[in-house]
């Protein structure tokens, strides 16, 4: 007998036969416990007033940073705190929405989850002049997320995911502050 077929026969046989202790098996049922994550996107920011654009120029280009904070209280979803801040900088001028919310998110399958809450947003503008310094901040007001992620790593403590989130802010007069971002995150359980 011939080595390739030999140790290609060996090696599908080890590998078929090996237990897999990494790998999540059912909607993260090795998870239990603690859950921390964070991530980084890209997307929009935009403002809308009744269906109309309130900014005049339409959703700007904005970065995004999230953390959270919970528990696994199933297989497959975690009860989570929720904060998010979107932030588009043109000059000297920097425009935010924050937002803190209480999250669920759960596995439909292993690797693909959903995410939503309901919590508050607070939006701010700074003008950093040469002159003076100029801020102004919202009231706080209800907010609305939601999200999906597909984990390209995922272990029992560990994934990696690529997700898409957006989420919005329900400002007086019917103004609607929202942001959409394509981001990373990693999740430690």
């Amino acid at each position: 007998m011939r080595p390739l077929p030999l140790i290609t026969a060996v090696l599908t046989t080890a590998a078929l036969t090996a237990p897999v202790h990494a790998e999540v098996t059912e909607r993260g049922e090795g998870r239990t416990g603690a859950m921390f994550s964070v991530g980084l996107g890209g997307g929009h920011l935009g403002c809308d007033n009744d269906g109309e654009d309130c900014s005049g120029d339409g959703p700007v280009q904005a970065g995004s940073f999230f953390g959270e904070v919970g528990a696994m209280v199933a297989p497959g979803l975690a009860v989570l705190g929720h904060l998010a801040v979107t932030a588009h900088r043109d000059d000297d001028v920097t425009v935010s929405q924050t937002m803190l919310a209480g999250a669920l998110r759960a596995w439909l399958v292993p690797r693909l989850w959903v995410e939503g809450g309901l919590g508050v947003a607070r939006a701010k503008v700074d003008v950093d002049g040469e002159v003076i310094d100029l801020m102004s901040e919202s009231d706080t007001v209800p907010a609305v997320l939601a999200g999906v992620g597909v984990e390209l790593i995922s272990t029992d403590a560990f994934a990696l995911d690529v997700n898409l989130r957006a989420g919005s802010g329900l400002y007086r007069d019917d103004v609607r502050l929202y942001q959409a971002s394509l981001g990373v995150g990693a999740s430690f359980f």
